[in-house]
């Protein structure tokens, strides 16, 4: 429901904020007065193209702002998915700068004017001269005819289940396309498998094998090396055990009974044992290290290789490259697992899809049932608004079970002809404002008590009619204001005269410049007003009287 609408700086309004009611909200007021201000102002502010000649002159910048209370999950859904405040009352903003520059607000973040218009469009309707901001959605058009039909549950339940089936065919293509990425890949993840498991490496094996190959590749230098330690220090003619042995034995005979050289001895015998280990050592690795270029060509390729690898892997070390070789086998082994997957999915998606079908058929042969019976009461309805020779089908048409859509197997158009003798249009051809007003009505009138709707705002409603159907035109908006917020730019009074809520557009011409202001009437000043609705000004005690009955045989 549309709250408040505070108007700043457009056109002739200098500042004016309009709070509306629940129910019939009426807007009457001479010619020339303004009204269709408060309709560009509105348009303003659900997204409507701007321009800065609209601005008030003088001014710098025109403020439109409108307050919405609603709770409808459609448009907190919308709020959430572009990460806007949800709260019960919600406020959008529009401001145009002296230089034509535009921008919009909802809850007081920036937002683009697309998304305006998006959560505008799903708040009010506007039905005025050639256009209605929703009739011509298809979404609208199947709404106002599942609400008749009664198919509100059903189509609650076929979209749950499409909405998941939807889902579920996006999942399984993700996966489709994550397999076919895995297979095209598969062969050289094979090869590079191979490569790696032709080695059989162990982990930090090139450390192992630069150590045998620097061994093997001084074999000759240090065998010599070895032979020439073991020759010094035990083989030479003046080896350095023996010249130790000879120390040894002089301290002993010499110093006999001095305590620091008999300590000395002790050492010097201790080192002569360790010598003669490291002599064995010696003789040992000589005997163990045997030149062998085979061997070492062997090694090389082999350490050649692994550096390649290492290399053409981009990793550090073997340990690396096997961690690499275990994630490739992993991969491959996804695949399975993919194709799993996707038998998984593939059955949960079809069988998802049967259900679909099937909901939409249901849904298919209701609206086809009760076509003739929706067609039938609203030409009934347009008959009583003075619409005589209205004429108003329902084309549904069907589409295949693969381009499930979210209206089910059902394309839909509705077709309208207001005079005798004219072929049938689609709605969105028809000129007359003030026809389609009252199409617009009667639809909404039927299935007011079956759907929740959104505010409606009617301007040229009364567009060729007078007397006896203006009456009827003014109960049958009465009664859908029961159901749902109306706000209705009228010139009859016996529309007037059912308003819950009255406003007044008038000219203030007492200051410098004119502006236009729009007032809330008490009882009284709606009396004079519809009482000059039905004669103009300085009327008498009897239309004053015809004025007070209109308002109260509501």
């Amino acid at each position: 429901m549309l709250q408040s609408l505070k108007i700043k700086n457009y056109a002739i309004i200098h500042s004016t904020e309009i709070e509306f009611g629940n129910g019939l909200n009426i807007v009457t007021g001479e010619t020339g007065a303004g009204k269709s201000i408060l309709l560009g102002a509105l348009g303003l502010v659900l997204g409507e193209r701007s321009d800065s000649k609209s601005i008030k002159p003088g001014a710098d910048k025109l403020v439109v702002e409108a307050c919405f209370n609603t709770s409808d999950a459609f448009i907190n859904a919308l709020l959430i998915d572009n990460d806007l405040d949800v709260s019960s009352h919600l406020i959008l903003r529009r401001e145009i700068n002296a230089n034509g520059k535009s921008r919009a607000f909802v809850n007081d973040t920036p937002v683009g004017l697309q998304l305006l218009k998006e959560i505008g469009v799903q708040l009010i309707d506007i039905v005025s001269q050639h256009q209605t901001l929703q009739l011509y959605d298809q979404r609208i058009q199947f709404q106002l005819l599942d609400a008749y039909a009664g198919n509100l549950l059903l189509v609650q339940d076929y979209q749950e289940h499409f909405n998941l089936f939807k889902l579920q065919e996006k999942n399984l293509n993700a996966l489709k396309e994550k397999i076919a990425q895995a297979i095209q890949e598969e062969s050289y993840l094979r090869y590079l498998i191979d490569e790696i498991e032709e080695l059989s490496l162990v982990p930090n094996e090139e450390d192992i094998l630069e150590s045998e190959i620097a061994k093997l590749s001084n074999a000759d230098q240090i065998q010599q090396l070895c032979a020439q330690g073991t020759d010094l220090i035990v083989n030479a003619e003046y080896n350095v055990v023996d010249q130790l042995n000879v120390i040894v034995s002089a301290i002993q005979f010499a110093a006999k009974g001095i305590e620091p050289l008999e300590q000395l001895a002790k050492r010097i015998q201790s080192n002569i044992v360790d010598l003669k280990d490291i002599s064995a050592e010696l003789t040992a690795v000589g005997m163990d290290i045997v030149p062998n270029p085979q061997e070492l060509e062997l090694k090389e390729q082999r350490l050649g290789k692994i550096m390649n690898l290492l290399k053409k892997h981009r990793v550090a070390n073997t340990v690396a490259l096997m961690e690499q070789l275990a994630s490739k086998k992993s991969a491959l082994q996804e695949i399975d697992l993919l194709n799993n997957q996707i038998a998984d999915s593939e059955a949960t998606f079809i069988k998802t899809k049967e259900i679909c079908i099937q909901l939409a058929n249901k849904l298919h042969s209701s609206r086809m049932l009760q076509i003739p019976n929706f067609e039938k009461e609203i030409e009934q309805l347009l008959l009583e608004l003075s619409i005589p020779h209205a004429r108003f089908k329902i084309e549904l048409a069907t589409i295949e079970t693969a381009q499930l859509s979210v209206f089910g197997i059902n394309k839909i158009n509705y077709f309208f002809s207001a005079n005798k003798g004219t072929s049938l249009s689609p709605i969105n051809q028809v000129a007359s404002g003030g026809e389609m007003s009252r199409l617009m009505l009667s639809l909404k009138a039927l299935v007011a008590e079956k759907i929740a709707l959104p505010s409606i705002v009617f301007d040229e409603i009364d567009t060729g009619i007078s007397g006896e159907a203006a009456l009827k035109v003014g109960v049958v908006m009465k009664k859908l204001a029961n159901q749902q917020q109306i706000i209705a730019i009228t010139h009859l009074p016996q529309i007037a005269g059912k308003a819950d809520f009255h406003f007044l557009v008038n000219k203030d011409q007492s200051t410098a410049t004119v502006q236009t202001k729009i007032v809330l009437l008490d009882k009284e000043q709606r009396v004079v007003e519809i009482a000059r609705m039905i004669s103009g000004e300085n009327a008498g005690e009897t239309i004053l009287k015809a004025a007070s009955e209109l308002i109260n045989n509501q």
